[in-house]
């Protein structure tokens, strides 16, 4: 540097480069760059390796001179995954100046697959370029972008004319053998043009068995990337979208996350007039002998009939009709076209014994009514519905263990904290208005292996624009079973789980079961809330909290209980203290085991500081005390401390643990 010639060199070399789904094991790169006589120059070399084939390269030099640049490409070869590698044809140069952005050709060639840009794009004044694409294979592309799988060949030649304030295109398209993940499309052509701040489409969707989808019009747009840009949302526009017998097994492929099976033939005869602020449509819409199954709900719906028409400002939904088990569903409605998001909302659906969900976690048939009032942008959602039948399986229940228990032999230490990032709220859900009653009177169940109980009750969901859901009401246990610690507990009287608003939801629990033993009636009540549960035991004839947890346990009082056993009550105690408020339990298992101190605390803090504890701890004479602690959370370990008491008021402590850490601690006690 600081000479007549400076000059300089970049080397980078990467390892396990991922964009996408384009993996390479190595890249590695060298940029020269040299000055001379006012000149820029600088050479680029790019090679990626993967783990078989061959290497993708880029080899270039970019010369500057003034305000002109020019971009001369010696070699280019890269290969999708899946595909061929695709090759430039021959050396090509792309030149880049104040008013333009010209090339000879660039040709790029995969076996018969062949791509070429050629001509002139005018960054202020003419253009003349053109675009060839020749039986162009898309799998490898839609694996490249990461996203959906897809098929078919595409062909395309495009031309652009014109200058940067009234640009010209003419494009047609050509796509065959499409197809969207497992959903055959068919065939496609497409013709546009565009000039004068206006396009003109046309375009056929053409398949054997599933039919055609033929749309046809002229919008208003500019595409002008030079000069004052106009508004041309004002401006009259014209689409027409025709189909005489449509197979409804395309909605899969447009929409893959909401729609898992389709079926049924479509018939549409559709016009869009007035303008892209103000839109008018005129025409009808009938789906009949529709089958349907949404990924959200689980249910098929059979025998679905859909009669919309379009009316100048709004579509008119003169019918929805859909089977859903034994039930059914009508809607009627009006959706407003004017306005975008303030668009007027008015449906009204009627269901009758509806099956409305049908998921391995939950079944639902439901009768009653919903409505749906506001705008597009901010629905109102009024419903007053009534579960007919319902089986819910949840993952746990209260009172049992929320995931296995962990294998002693695998100890992980210094693991992150789990994190996942929660989905982003869409917009029309924050500004959604919400008031939702369901009633259960019977036949509502929680069936799992080790439940079987039967629900009723009331709730109300609500919900104002921007704030968080509340629900209010309670869910009655009117009878059933459930398994505790190994023992199979009846309901004998209704139990109840009551929601008061609170965001979140913390209900609280009120549900009392029994176990019976030859000898012992015990009972178990739940109470508190879902945030501090509180679990009581009590027996007949009555013992203390340790010898209830015993009888549960072992079938016997702790008293009679083996030395392994007292090790196993003392374990049992220690998880349940940790999950429910249990003062009661917690010192009746001190005494029966001869404990002095027996201490739960629940992990605090966050990330690598989030550690919980229990600890025991013992006299073993009248001045030295001795503790054994087990932590867990985001470190796992043991700890051992042993207290000497010096004075009444002066104690040393030293204590050390499984992960390093050791201490010697002196405490002075003064009692006010």
């Amino acid at each position: 540097m600081g000479s007549a010639g400076p000059r300089g060199q970049l080397r980078l070399e990467l390892t396990d480069a991922q964009v996408h789904a384009y993996r390479r094991r190595t890249v590695a790169a060298a940029v020269d760059w040299q000055r001379a006589a006012g000149a820029d120059r600088t050479s680029l070399t790019v090679t990626a390796a993967g783990d078989e084939g061959a290497a993708d390269r880029l080899a270039a030099t970019l010369t500057r001179a003034g305000s002109t640049a020019t971009i001369a490409i010696q070699e280019l070869v890269g290969t999708p995954s899946g595909g061929p590698p695709w090759r430039l044809v021959r050396p090509a140069s792309v030149t880049v100046s104040d008013d333009a952005v010209k090339s000879e050709a660039i040709a790029l060639a995969a076996a018969a697959q062949r791509v070429t840009l050629a001509g002139k794009l005018g960054r202020t004044g003419e253009s003349d370029a053109s675009l060839e694409i020749a039986g162009l294979e898309l799998t490898p592309f839609c694996t490249l972008a990461g996203g959906r799988s897809c098929g078919g060949t595409l062909s395309l030649q495009a031309r652009l004319a014109g200058t940067a304030v009234a640009p010209r295109l003419g494009a047609t398209v050509r796509a065959d053998s499409l197809r969207v993940d497992d959903v055959a499309l068919g065939s496609l052509t497409l013709d546009t043009r565009y000039a004068e701040r206006q396009a003109t489409l046309h375009g056929l969707l053409r398949h054997p068995e599933a039919g055609e989808l033929r749309a046809d019009g002229t919008v208003p747009i500019d595409l002008a990337w030079a000069g004052a840009r106009r508004n041309t949302s004002g401006e009259p526009l014209a689409i027409r979208v025709h189909a005489d017998s449509l197979d409804l097994r395309f909605a899969r492929a447009l929409a893959p996350g909401q729609v898992r099976e389709a079926d049924g033939r479509l018939a549409l005869d559709a016009r869009l007039s007035g303008t892209r602020a103000a839109p008018r449509a005129e025409g009808s819409a009938t789906l009949a002998a529709g089958r349907l199954v949404l990924a959200a709900t689980g249910a098929t719906y059979e025998e679905v009939r859909v009669q919309l028409a379009a009316a100048g400002d709004a579509i008119e939904l003169g019918a929805l009709h859909a089977r859903g088990g034994d039930g059914t569903l009508d809607a009627t409605g009006r959706i407003g076209l004017a306005g975008g998001d303030s668009a007027a909302l008015d449906l009204r659906a009627h269901l009758h014994d509806f099956m409305a969900v049908r998921r391995p976690e939950l079944e639902a048939a439901v009768s009653g009514t919903i409505g749906v009032g506001g705008s597009v942008g901010a629905p109102d959602v009024q419903a007053d519905l009534q579960v007919e039948r319902a089986v819910v399986r949840p993952a746990v229940l209260p009172a049992q263990d929320s995931a296995l228990k962990a294998d002693p032999s695998i100890v992980v230490v210094g693991g992150p904290a789990p994190h996942e990032t929660p989905p982003e709220t869409p917009s029309f859900v924050r500004a959604l208005r919400l008031a939702v009653a369901a009633r259960i009177q019977r036949n509502a169940w929680v069936r799992r292996a080790d439940a079987d109980i039967e629900l009723g009750g009331e709730l109300k969901v609500t919900q104002a624009p921007g704030e968080a859901v509340h629900i209010a009401g309670a869910i009655r246990l009117l009878r059933g079973w459930y398994v505790f610690q190994g023992r199979r507990f009846t309901l004998e009287e209704e139990g109840t789980i009551t929601f008061k608003g609170a965001t979140p939801p913390n209900p609280a629990f009120d549900v009392t079961a029994v176990f019976k033993n030859p000898n012992y009636r015990v009972t178990v009540h739940l109470g508190g809330t879902s945030e501090k549960p509180e679990l009581t035991l009590a027996s007949d004839p009555p013992l203390e909290q340790a010898d209830i947890l015993s009888v549960i346990v072992f079938g016997k009082p702790a008293r009679d209980l083996g030395k392994g056993e007292s090790a196993a009550l003392q374990e049992q105690a220690l998880q349940l203290a940790s999950g429910y408020v249990m003062p009661e339990l917690r010192a009746s298992v001190m005494d029966t085991l001869g404990l002095d101190t027996l201490d739960v605390e629940m992990p605090q803090g966050g990330g690598t500081e989030r550690r919980g504890r229990v600890s025991v701890g013992r006299y073993v004479a009248g001045d030295v005390f001795v503790s054994l602690a087990q932590e867990f959370g985001a470190r796992a370990g043991q700890a051992v401390g042993v207290e000497y008491g010096l004075t009444p008021e002066i104690s040393v402590k030293g204590s050390t643990s499984t992960r390093g850490d050791s201490a010697i601690d002196v405490y002075w006690h003064r009692r006010y």
